[in-house]
Order: C-alpha cells, then sequence, then structure tokens
C-alpha cells in the first residue's frame, strides 16, 4: 500500500510538472471607447517546469499581452492561466517579469548593488546581511564584479540587462519572463546575454518564457517554440527544439537540424504575413 501511493504521488507530481503553467481558453479583450479589440482568442497550452519556451510572432499579434497575463499583469476576459495548479489572479512571487526596455526594470538613481537589493527588501524575506550576501553573489553570477557600486548611466545598454537579470533572480523566482529582452543591444553583447541566459536557465532550474522577434535566437535558446498570429487564430505553431545542451555559438547554428527549424520556421512567418 505504501509503495502504491508513493508511486501515485510520484505521477502526480510529475503531471503537475509537466502541466507547471496552464494556459487554458484566454481570451483578451481591450476595449477603446465604444469599440473592443480581441487581442487573444482561445489560446491554450501548459509549459513543464524546467523548460525555456521562445514565443515567436510578428508585431501585432498579441505576444506581450499573452506573456502579460501569465505574469498577472492583466486579467483575462476569460478563461485561466494556472501555476502549479493555482490560478493566477495577480502576480505571484514565483514569477518575475523582464521588461524589453531593461530601464523599466532597474531604477537610474540607485547604484547596481541597490538595484538588485531592492526586490528583495520588499518581500521581508532576508535580513540586512543576508541580502548583502545576495547582491554580491547576484552580482558575481552575472559578472558585473567590480561594478556594485556604479549606477545604471555609467553602464552599457549589455551591462544593465544584467542588472535587470541580476534583480529578478535576487528573489529566488521559479519562472522567469522574458519579453524580447536583448533587442536593444548589439549583437556581440546580444549573444553573450543569450549564454549567460542559458548558463542561469540550467544552473538554477528556471523554467523561461522568452518573446522574441529572432527566429536564429529561438531556436537557439530554446527548447520549445510556439508561433502566434492574430485572433482570431492566435496559436499556429507548437514544436519541440530537438538540439543538443549546452549550446555553442558557433557550431549549433551550422547543425543541420538547426537550419532545418530555421527554414522552417521563416517559411512559416512568411505564410502567416502573406495572408494578411
Amino acid at each position: 500500500m505504501l509503495m502504491q501511493a508513493q508511486t501515485q504521488a510520484g505521477s502526480a507530481a510529475a503531471e503537475r510538472d509537466r502541466h507547471f503553467i496552464r494556459v487554458e481558453n484566454v481570451c483578451k479583450d481591450f476595449a477603446n471607447g465604444k469599440t473592443t479589440r480581441n487581442i487573444l482568442n482561445d489560446v491554450s497550452f501548459s509549459v513543464a517546469k524546467g523548460s525555456f519556451l521562445s514565443i515567436l510572432g510578428a508585431s501585432g499579434c498579441g505576444k506581450s499581452t499573452l506573456l502579460q497575463v501569465i505574469a498577472g499583469l492583466h486579467n483575462t476576459t476569460s478563461g485561466s492561466v494556472r501555476l502549479a495548479d493555482k490560478v493566477i489572479e495577480k502576480p505571484p512571487f514565483e514569477l518575475v517579469y523582464l521588461f524589453q526596455q531593461y530601464t523599466k526594470s532597474i531604477f537610474p538613481w540607485l547604484t547596481v548593488t541597490q538595484n538588485i537589493a531592492f526586490g528583495m527588501e520588499s518581500r521581508k524575506k532576508w535580513s540586512r546581511a543576508e541580502i548583502a550576501q545576495r547582491c554580491q553573489s547576484m552580482i558575481k553570477l552575472v559578472g558585473l564584479e567590480d561594478y556594485g557600486d556604479y549606477y545604471p548611466q555609467q553602464l552599457s545598454g549589455g551591462m544593465q540587462q544584467r542588472v535587470a537579470i541580476a534583480r529578478a533572480l535576487a528573489c529566488e523566482p521559479d519562472v522567469l519572463l522574458m519579453d524580447e529582452p536583448f533587442s536593444a543591444v548589439d549583437a556581440m553583447t546580444r549573444g553573450a546575454l543569450q549564454d549567460l541566459v542559458l548558463k542561469l536557465w540550467k544552473d538554477l532550474g528556471l523554467t523561461i518564457l522568452f518573446i522574441t522577434h529572432d527566429i536564429e535566437e529561438a531556436v537557439y535558446l530554446s527548447d520549445r517554440i510556439i508561433m502566434l498570429r492574430r485572433s482570431p487564430q492566435n496559436l499556429v505553431l507548437d514544436i519541440p527544439v530537438e538540439l543538443p545542451y549546452p549550446r555553442d555559438r558557433l557550431s549549433t547554428p551550422e547543425l543541420p537540424k538547426f537550419l532545418e527549424y530555421r527554414h522552417m520556421l521563416y517559411k512559416k512567418i512568411y505564410q502567416i504575413e502573406g495572408e494578411h
């Protein structure tokens, strides 16, 4: 009996992990005066715990709206979002949203250390000594040693984004939601940040949902990609990315399978755009 109960409990836990985030028949409308515009229509999918999901799609298809609904920043018009079987009705502590403009995630009047400490101080979970120690750990984790006393305006765009990532991770989230986080940085910095996020994802066991317009970026980072288009049929593609980890900046994009994914996704994007 004990073994049977343990087996059942293990199966239930595995099922919860497979459906760690559940988006169930989500619709989202925005009112504008007397008119209403539908942005998301009957969107459903699940995200496994510890996975890296990228969300692709043209501008205006509802990617950011979807991510903000999952974050609890917008209520659904109908349908629901669940995190570990709990309905999300407001932003949960287990989940952190990283904005497209990193300047929205960090305060220019605070130093790097003060920015990273801010979220922890608001949680009132750690002592001052623990916060100070965690700040130094986060600074080291994202490669900003010796910059703790700098202000954001004294840093490059890529370094500011590292501060935003460190601040998000300092609060020990289970889920990191990233809305085109590298769109404003140069190609070399973008590559370095991509590799940093992959390392943090693996090392910390995060679940990441990542919005991007960049097909190569999505294939390089993800173990799964979904593609959205404008309503009424938002979700048009959902595929696993079966490329080995760790990914490598030089060799991974040259793999035949990488090129197959790239070709297929570009073809689908062009097909969708041709329909409008």
